[in-house]
């Protein structure tokens, strides 16, 4: 699962179903949670057009649905620098979802 905990699928599942009334397959779920699944540059793009420069506008824009999980974790890795799947892992989990 990218290092994603069960709790962090359930939640990304339990928000999924709250926003748009779908199921998180947990094949999409890992694939959301991988900081490979685009190409990075495009992500990078994104960020950039975004004006994403802070750790609290990335969590504000993955909060908001402007960035996907596997953009976040893109950004994480490029930008800031957080290479160490459990600590992007744990970033998610509080700055995404408001838990550990």
């Amino acid at each position: 699962m990218n290092d994603a905990t069960l709790n962090q699928v359930q939640a990304l599942q339990s928000t999924r179903m709250k926003q748009t009334g779908n199921y998180v397959s947990l094949a999409a779920a890992a694939n959301m949670f991988s900081p490979r699944n685009k190409e990075t540059e495009d992500v990078m793009k994104l960020a950039h057009s975004l004006g994403i420069e802070t750790e609290e506008e990335l969590a504000e824009a993955g909060q908001s649905g402007e960035l996907s999980l596997s953009e976040v974790n893109i950004i994480l890795v490029r930008q800031f620098g957080i290479t160490d799947s459990r600590a992007r892992k744990n970033w998610i989990s509080q700055n995404i979802f408001g838990s550990l």
